[in-house]
Parts: structure tokens; sequence; C-alpha cells
């Protein structure tokens, strides 16, 4: 199985990226990309799937603890390839 975003260079500034029931959350550092540059990175991965990205619902705040101890800012979103 080929992974969401195979280029490490595109999973750069997401925490966290898992297909959930045919849709993506994605969790990612607002300070390091956008979420535009997230929906341009799913593309491909959604044309893989007949589709392309949609934002389904609210881009949520929230903070994550790293391994090192510090909280961060967060941004959450659920995209799905239609």
């Amino acid at each position: 199985m080929l992974p969401i975003l195979p280029k490490a260079a595109d999973r750069e500034g997401i925490y966290i990226l898992r297909d959930i029931r045919g849709s993506l959350l994605v969790q990612y550092f607002p300070g390091q990309v956008r979420e535009s540059q997230i929906m341009a990175r799913l593309t491909t991965y959604c044309a893989r799937k007949g589709g392309v990205p949609r934002r389904s619902g609210d881009n949520i705040g929230s903070q994550a603890k790293l391994p090192d101890g510090r909280i961060v800012s967060t941004r959450s979103i659920v995209v799905q390839c239609r």
C-alpha cells in the first residue's frame, strides 16, 4: 500500500495524517505549513482515488505535546477526496 504522502518534503509541517474510514484527519503546525499547501499536497493522493481534496468541517485549533515536552499550537482539518 502506498503511503498517503510518500515524499518526506510533503509531510513537512504535518503532525498527524490518518485515513479514518475514507476521510483524512490532518493535524499540522500552522507556523510551518498553510492549509492551502496541505490541500495541494493531497491532490495526487485524491486523484488516485478519483477525486479532489475537499475540506469537511471547520479548521480547529488545538495543542500537541512533542516528545521533548514542548507544547505547540496545531490546527486540525478533515479532508475528503470527492
